[in-house]
């Protein structure tokens, strides 16, 4: 963890390749907080991005104590609001969770809460999809600060700590002061986001916000805290829309959809950040993870076929609770989500939400890795990306390296070096019958992998080809072979 301040560059290279051994060490042993406190560390200077490890660190099956010092050196500048380059709407959510955290400055959380809540509309526009990894970073910090932090003496830890067989049971400590300004900052927080309807980017915080709720259901002890200020009406509107965006035949279910043909899961960016934490152990299927192909950043890559995975798992989540009839109702001949009589609050309805064109576009086109398929008519695309992961995400983190690199960013850049380097080796070690070679004008193809499949590729990396290959990497052909 020790790394020399003297060059910047062979620092973030350094950290680059830290992060990738934490990660693949917490692959293995996923409940040890202690590795997320190193990530933690490493994710300077990405604020939420440090909230997030170490308040998982905390919440995990095996917390690290540790953290309780170490996450003060993230929240004690917000504490006494020392200028820093946070965006304003970062600080204050950051100083919300350091209020919560220590106990200390009460009289200010108030005020921040109300900054943060004030700005957050407009900044989910303005930051478009950067919100998608923000989102679920989001979400999983306030589920933590829900539970303490991990602190033992946190009723929703008691609540959730009970056996089976006391699942009954009462909570005996009413919820302190700390959780009830936690509980509405949260509160406020989804109903904001609840209300930009039809915002694809905001479905990793929901997704997330949805995990923790379906499992404290679980308990009654658990949700009892919860389900009195919990916007289940405008949950049940928000599901009515993401299902009628949907196909008319789309089949509603409780249970996870593997994918077809015996494939590999790929699970979803937030679904690496939230393996590990105390309420997903009961979420995910056995061998959910268990597709070795994705390593390092591949995992946090957006591809197009997750917006419509989002919305089934929220629809699952969403069937899921309803089936108790306590707090959500499915309405099997309506096809609707409907709330009891004492959660049916006065809620706006939402627009008329545009129905997915599944026999059409699968995704949109966008910027990066983010591959534009069809359904039908494209199984080569489909074989040929399943394929050649490596090679995508190589060329992806070259193509990011070197825009960094003539941004004067050279240790961001450096980073992103060694992510393509590590790719193209991996493919190397799995002596895969593809070859590119990049180059100027674009990429030569191998006769062997379809048209369709190279020119999407081509496609994007175009973008990058007015750019000066050899100032970045020191090198324009034969960059790869694999």
């Amino acid at each position: 963890m020790a790394i020399e301040d003297h060059c910047s560059r062979d620092r973030e290279t350094w950290a680059g390749v830290s992060r990738y051994w934490y990660s693949k060490a917490s692959d293995q042993s996923p409940a040890t907080g202690r590795l997320y406190h190193h990530l933690a560390i490493l994710a300077r200077p990405n604020a939420l991005q440090q909230l997030f490890y170490y308040t998982k660190s905390l919440c995990g099956p095996i917390p690290f104590p540790g953290t309780r010092e170490s996450i003060m050196t993230l929240l004690s500048p917000a504490l006494i609001m020392r200028p820093n380059r946070l965006a304003p709407i970062d600080a204050e959510f950051l100083r919300v969770h350091a209020i919560l955290f220590s106990g200390a400055s009460k009289e200010k959380l108030q005020e921040s809460t109300d900054k943060f809540i004030k700005q957050l509309d407009s900044y989910i526009g303005h930051a478009a999809e950067q919100w998608l990894d923000a989102g679920y970073h989001i979400g999983i910090s306030l589920s933590c600060s829900l539970l303490g932090y991990g602190a033992e003496s946190n009723v929703l830890m008691r609540a959730i700590s009970q056996k089976p067989e006391e699942i009954g049971v009462a909570a005996e400590a009413n919820p302190d002061e700390m959780f009830k300004q936690a509980l509405s900052f949260t509160v406020r927080i989804i109903e904001t986001v609840m209300q930009r309807w039809g915002d694809t980017n905001t479905l990793p915080f929901l997704h997330t916000m949805m995990v923790f709720v379906n499992h404290m259901t679980r308990f009654p002890a658990a949700i009892s805290l919860i389900d009195g200020v919990f916007p289940w009406k405008q949950t049940s509107l928000m599901l009515n829309y993401v299902l009628n965006s949907l196909e008319l035949e789309y089949k509603v279910r409780s249970d996870f959809r593997f994918p077809e043909n015996n494939q590999l899961p790929r699970p979803l960016p937030e679904d690496f950040a939230m393996r590990g934490l105390i309420y997903t152990e009961d979420y995910y299927p056995h061998g959910w993870f268990d597709n070795g192909n994705i390593e390092g950043r591949e995992r946090y890559l957006e591809l197009g076929s997750m917006t419509r995975e989002r919305k089934n798992r929220l629809i699952t989540l969403g069937y899921r609770i309803a089936t108790s009839g306590r707090w959500l109702i499915w309405n099997e001949e309506a096809r609707c989500f409907t709330v009891p009589k004492k959660y049916d609050s006065t809620v706006e309805d939402p627009p008329e939400p545009i129905r997915d064109v599944v026999e059409a576009h699968l995704c949109e086109a966008q910027d990066g890795p983010k591959p534009y398929l069809e359904r039908k008519g494209h199984l080569k695309i489909h074989e040929a990306i399943d394929e050649l992961p490596s090679c995508v995400f190589g060329c992806a983190y070259m193509a990011m390296g070197i825009e960094l690199e003539l941004k004067g960013k050279s240790d961001l850049a450096a980073s992103y070096e060694a992510e393509a380097e590590a790719c193209f080796e991996k493919a190397l070690r799995d002596s895969s019958q593809y070859a590119v070679r990049v180059s100027m004008p674009g990429i030569t193809l191998n006769e062997n992998v379809g048209d369709e499949a190279w020119s999407q590729l081509e496609e994007w990396l175009r973008n990058y080809s007015s750019w000066k290959i050899d100032g970045a990497f020191g090198r324009s052909e034969n960059l790869a072979r694999y």
